[in-house]
């Protein structure tokens, strides 16, 4: 992801211009065990911030969106439960 960003930016100034947004998704609340990390996937995940014990509903995705170019590009997301909350 990062070395497309720097091929981004060492292009015209115009294409250096990004928007972060964010959004999110209803996802179906479902827990898998993933054998090759020895863990189980679908609880509320907040990356660096920690799990929780509830199982998520929600995705949560931020990204970068170009203004003056077509570039979108994901950065990070996390699994939460009850969408975004004011």
């Amino acid at each position: 992801m990062f070395s497309t960003l720097k091929r981004t930016f060492q292009t015209r100034d115009e294409d250096r211009v990004f928007c972060l947004m964010f959004d999110e998704k209803a996802i179906r609340e479902k827990l898998c065990s993933i054998h090759k990390f020895r863990c189980v996937a679908g609880f509320e995940d907040l990356g660096n911030h920690g799990r929780t014990n509830n199982i998520a509903n929600h995705a949560m995705v931020f990204k970068l969106h170009g203004l003056y170019n077509k570039c979108k590009q994901p950065v990070a997301y996390y699994l939460i439960v009850g969408g975004a909350r004011g």
